[in-house]
């Protein structure tokens, strides 16, 4: 099987990512990836993982082929409106598409962390500063709710990175915790969850109070029920780990 990865389908893989402009093949082709990284295990995806990462890497970044725009320089001809509301209606299918892609972009991340576990750790270190420009307010609630639930299952599988970026996310999960976004709440405090579990007490405690004001607010502000559920799990999470 490896060589049948090795010798056919990764070269058309390959093939595909670099000449294929349909944002919808793409998806298809990180479904792909992540579900090696899933089904395989790792020595299907450690020869790999270079492009891989690059891969990512290319996508985050918006540099991918499939991510450039056509610029078309001629007036439009014939009746103007229709063909304002047809590329208006092809922007919303792009934005539709991007979204679509970073799911899948994440999606894969967080293959690969359980893939890999600590070893995982220098691709985020690559892959983490990418990630995290979509938490500025230029990007929309979706792509913070995505990128917070990333980080924290990625941090789930690989504890080695949640040591060295502690203090960064904590910021992260504090700074998105006031909201009354359900969505968002949710993976906020499936985040300090992960923080409370696999840190080092020396450094969580120090956040210990003010993590658990905070899920208790977002518990009150949220009205879905999947998200006063993580709420509530994570405070047993962290009783249980400190009950003094």
């Amino acid at each position: 099987m490896k060589q049948y990865v090795d010798t056919l389908l990764v070269p058309h893989l390959k093939e595909v990512l670099t000449t294929e402009l349909s944002k919808e093949v793409v998806e298809k082709v990180l479904e792909c990836i992540r579900d090696l990284a899933e089904e395989m295990g790792p020595h299907c995806v450690e020869d790999h993982l270079e492009w891989i990462v690059s891969v990512i890497e290319d996508l985050l970044d918006k540099k991918a082929l499939c991510q450039g725009k056509d610029i078309d320089v001629e007036e439009p001809e014939g009746d103007e409106r229709d063909e304002d509301e047809e590329s208006e209606e092809e922007d919303e299918d792009d934005l539709d598409h991007d979204e679509l892609i970073l799911g899948n972009a994440t999606d894969l991340v967080i293959a690969l962390s359980k893939c890999l576990q600590n070893s995982f750790l220098p691709c985020l270190q690559r892959l983490g500063p990418k990630l995290v420009r979509y938490l500025g307010e230029e990007h929309g609630k979706s792509d913070r709710i995505m990128v917070i639930g990333c980080l924290a299952e990625t941090f789930n599988q690989c504890p080695a990175a949640l040591t060295v970026y502690f203090n960064d996310f904590m910021q992260v999960l504090f700074k998105h915790s006031t909201s009354d976004d359900g969505s968002l709440n949710r993976n906020v405090s499936y985040g300090m969850a992960i923080c409370a579990d696999k840190a080092s007490p020396e450094q969580f405690l120090p956040h210990l109070a003010n993590t658990l004001v905070a899920i208790k607010q977002m518990h009150t502000a949220s009205e879905e029920p999947d998200a006063k559920d993580n709420c509530l799990a994570a405070i047993v999470r962290i009783l249980e780990r400190y009950r003094d």
